[in-house]
């Protein structure tokens, strides 16, 4: 009985640190509570059935695409909320939360569509939203800073995928062209790098030595330039 209860307090543990590890955290000072704006109940209530119902989003159909009944009962949602925001006067919270709930769905969606290689990030950005998006509907104001982490997050994740899709399109490294490149700037290839000497201008060679399969080229002084990426370092 010891030895279950242990197995099952152990178990308890690390789920508690998986879903810490997930919470996401962004400091609020004095001047966001002070500037912290109203919601009406209508949009606290509307936008915790929008948050759960975009949760409910757990496997796409067989076209990659969130299935017709979710979409529907989303943008029933949103029609809704829409009638209500075009009926002035309303707190100053309102818009902008709405906002934050259409920001959480983009997440939920990018997060089902995601792989492997790219779901770390929509986790942390789903979650973020989510959470912020709880928070103000059980308190009641939206803090502009919490709608801030939800939308960075959510640019570093599209900025991961637009990487990741630059790497897939990377061409098939062709020896001979290559070869040819290298000689062409008296360098040496190392697998997919071009290794050349400092002060060599390669500018107007970039999308040459890509197609031919070079990955990056190194300047004997430290400097890389990511021929993928296009980034300097």
């Amino acid at each position: 009985m010891k030895r279950v209860l242990i197995v099952l307090l152990m178990g308890l543990v690390l789920v508690a640190v998986a879903m810490a590890a997930q919470t996401p955290t962004v400091e609020i000072t004095k001047h966001d509570i002070k500037t912290a704006k109203p919601m009406s109940e209508y949009m606290q209530q509307v936008g915790l059935l929008y948050l759960e119902t975009a949760e409910n989003l757990e496997k796409l159909d067989e076209f990659g695409q969130p299935p017709d009944y979710w979409r529907k009962e989303m943008d029933g949602l949103e029609n809704r909320i829409q009638i209500t925001l075009n009926n002035p006067p309303r707190p100053a919270g309102d818009a902008l939360y709405y906002e934050l709930l259409r920001s959480a769905r983009y997440a939920r969606e990018a997060l089902l569509q995601a792989d492997k290689s790219q779901s770390k990030l929509w986790v942390q950005a789903w979650a973020a939203c989510d959470a912020y998006g709880t928070t103000s509907a059980t308190e009641g104001t939206f803090i502009k800073a919490q709608a801030d982490d939800c939308d960075a997050k959510i640019k570093a994740a599209t900025a991961q995928n637009e990487v990741t899709a630059e790497t897939q399109q990377q061409p098939a490294a062709d020896p001979a062209k290559m070869q040819v490149l290298a000689d062409k700037f008296n360098a040496k290839v190392k697998n997919t790098w071009l290794m050349v000497s400092d002060g060599t201008n390669i500018g107007g060679s970039k999308d040459a030595l890509r197609q031919a399969g070079f990955t990056a080229v190194v300047f004997s002084g430290g400097k890389i330039v990511d021929l993928v990426t296009g980034t300097e370092n």
